[in-house]
């Protein structure tokens, strides 16, 4: 397994974008012939511009695949998943999750919109299904697809926490190229992090 690393913070940028920004407002601001709005104007405007430049989207290669990632935000709390190899992360210290993580609410996700078969196990805990509640998926929005039933696995101490979504599996590009063509599968959006990859196939 490839070695954690930290997403590139792109200091350079920010210190570029930074004094761009700055110039600009204090040329506008110049122009209502007052100092000390314009040094307001550039200060707070560096200041946001190198705030957004290092806590927004960076690229740093996946700690399971090593495949580059891009549009990750540093700071966030909740997993990130890889699309290449549908590993989930932390983006902060840029490693991968335990593989008995429970999410505080349903995370992960599983696609079941091509009739895969899910794992007898609860997808909240991965202990062994007793029961299956049905998750009705409408998809008013494309006639073409229908509406979808999933049976959701359950032990007996869970129930009603998992959710059918759509969601855009394809990858972010990388910055300044053109957006992937997206990739919409209806997910089970599960809290076991072991459903999650036993449902896949990664164990």
């Amino acid at each position: 397994m490839p070695p954690a690393f930290p997403p590139r913070r792109r200091a350079r940028d920010a210190w570029t974008y930074a004094l761009a920004a700055g110039a600009l407002l204090a040329w506008s601001a110049h122009l209502l012939r007052s100092t000390f709005v314009s040094a307001a104007f550039a200060a707070l405007g560096g200041l946001a511009a190198a705030f957004l430049a290092l806590a927004g989207p960076a690229s740093a290669p996946c700690p399971a695949c090593g495949a580059m990632l891009h549009g990750l935000f540093v700071h966030a709390r909740t997993p990130q998943r890889c699309p290449h190899c549908r590993v989930y992360f932390q983006p902060k210290t840029m490693s991968p999750l335990p593989l008995d993580h429970v999410a505080d609410s349903p995370l992960f996700a599983v696609p079941v919109g091509r009739g895969q078969k899910l794992p007898e196990l609860c997808c909240s805990c991965a202990a062994p299904a007793v029961k299956h509640e049905e998750l009705v998926f409408g998809r008013a929005a494309s006639v073409r697809l229908g509406e979808l039933r999933v049976e959701a696995p359950f032990c007996a101490r869970h129930r009603g926490q998992a959710r059918l979504r759509a969601m855009d599996l394809a990858p972010d590009a990388p910055p300044g190229a053109r957006a992937p063509r997206a990739d919409f599968q209806t997910v089970l959006l599960t809290r076991s992090y072991a459903f999650y990859r036993a449902a896949l196939g990664l164990n």
